[in-house]
């Protein structure tokens, strides 16, 4: 420690020089440690900043360019729905078409079924019965169809609907319809209508000179509209009483409607088609099974919603189907038959019988 005094003491000038110097350069180190530090820091700000500007931008690009490819995907939707429908036609060989239709061409002969395929129905309403009629039209070789319906698919409609499915709950009947057919028969072609019957616009529900209209519908005024029009333009119809109450499917019968009985639907139609002069030659699908609940109130439904049994509703529609197909293929071998069970007039007779019999025989 001496020796190092006794140094300084000697060479103070030198000293001072010395320390001066170190601390200068302490000084300047410092001063560009502290100004590269903050040439750093403002330039990861920019950085920041531009890569912020940049993200930003480059995601107001990609929403733009969501919302265009959305809009083009709504414009071509339906081309690409229509081209996928004319992709599934041309797949299906004819010679499948023929093997599909072998127990048809059996039965009906290859006339009756080319007649058929050449055939054009209207089904007018797509529910209960005419799901299930407008599903086997196409399956057994119908070569156009338009279905007509308004209503939505509901919840409780899938117990009885031939195609529905949960996920079809909410949309039209008439589309999920179509849907569904090209899928099972690819070489028909399917129209779906979702609208309502109207006089307005009966004559373009109608138009292209059907062969055949199918009447499901639940409406009277409805029902009376679409068979008057037939009538005028010459149009053959089959239409379809309520299958609401009906469990037994023995009693299910097609007949003409001047000769249905028991029905209380049937009864009111026959008499509103009375006012214009339409007394026959129009067949309907009804049920002679008495409703023993019609004058009761059935829980949970509105006063003219009866319940209706899935299994019944299929029974009507494919009695209706069986009605036009042996009508466009011109099987002959099938007749109208007079159903009427009139079981007052039965009584009365069978009163008038026992009075005769007791009065010749003398029995009592």
């Amino acid at each position: 420690m001496n020796s190092i005094s006794n140094f300084l003491e000697r060479h103070q000038q030198g000293t001072r020089i010395t320390l001066t110097a170190i601390a200068a350069s302490v000084l300047t180190a410092s001063a560009l440690l502290s100004y590269q530090r903050y040439t750093n820091l403002r330039l990861e700000q920019e950085d920041l900043n531009s890569n912020k500007s940049s993200f930003l931008n480059k995601k107001a690009i990609k929403e733009k360019s969501a919302v265009q490819h959305a809009d083009t995907i709504a414009i071509i939707d339906e081309e690409d729905t229509n081209q996928q429908e004319i992709e599934r036609k041309k797949s299906i060989d004819e010679t499948l078409v023929l093997e599909l239709l072998a127990r048809n061409i059996a039965f009906f002969g290859p006339e009756g079924v080319s007649k058929i395929r050449k055939s054009f129905a209207v089904v007018v309403g797509a529910g209960a019965v005419g799901s299930w009629t407008s599903l086997m039209l196409v399956r057994s070789g119908l070569g156009h169809i338009r279905i007509v319906d308004s209503s939505l698919v509901r919840f409780e409609s899938l117990t009885r609907h031939a195609v529905a499915e949960v996920a079809d709950v909410g949309k039209s009947k008439s589309r999920i319809l179509k849907s569904a057919l090209a899928d099972i028969a690819p070489q028909a072609n399917v129209e779906a209508l979702c609208t309502e019957l109207t006089e307005k616009n009966i004559s373009e529900l109608l138009a292209g000179n059907p062969d055949f209209v199918v009447d499901t519908l639940p409406n009277m005024k409805d029902k009376i509209l679409l068979a008057k029009y037939c009538k005028e333009h010459n149009i053959k119809i089959v239409s379809a009483m309520s299958a609401g109450l009906k469990a037994d499917p023995t009693l299910v019968q097609v007949t003409d409607v001047s000769d249905s009985s028991s029905d209380p639907l049937a009864r009111m139609y026959r008499r509103q088609l009375r006012k214009f002069n339409i007394v026959s030659d129009l067949p309907i699908v009804y049920s002679v099974e008495k409703n023993t609940r019609v004058d009761k109130q059935v829980p949970d439904f509105r006063t003219r919603s009866l319940p209706v049994l899935g299994p019944v509703a299929s029974m009507f529609g494919m009695a209706l189907v069986t009605y036009v197909l042996v009508r466009l293929a011109d099987f002959t071998a099938y007749k109208l038959p007079a159903t009427k069970m009139r079981d007052g007039v039965y009584a009365r007779m069978q009163k008038e019988l026992e009075s005769r019999e007791e009065f010749v025989f003398k029995n009592k």
